[in-house]
């Protein structure tokens, strides 16, 4: 019944690309946890728009992140994203 959480290091909010981008010394709680089926996502909300599964597909079909780049011209995005 517990759900287990996962404590992250603190640099993974306060750096970026390797640069620091907190004041030194500040507290940071960096938990991670998933208890989410995934038949339950429906969409990813991005700052390029939401990304959905496609209309028509069975409710438990993938969404498909490479194609919702490309068709936003993330092409940089795109390179660094995993083909299903």
């Amino acid at each position: 019944d517990l759900i287990p959480i996962e404590q992250r290091p603190p640099d993974e909010l306060t750096c970026m690309f390797g640069q620091r981008i907190a004041p030194e010394g500040i507290a940071v709680w960096n938990p991670s946890f998933d208890v989410t089926p995934c038949t339950l996502i429906t969409g990813v909300i991005t700052e390029l728009g939401v990304a959905e599964s496609r209309p028509g597909l069975d409710k438990d079909s993938i969404i498909d992140m490479p194609s919702f780049l490309r068709e936003r011209g993330s092409s940089r995005a795109v390179e660094k994203s995993v083909e299903p």
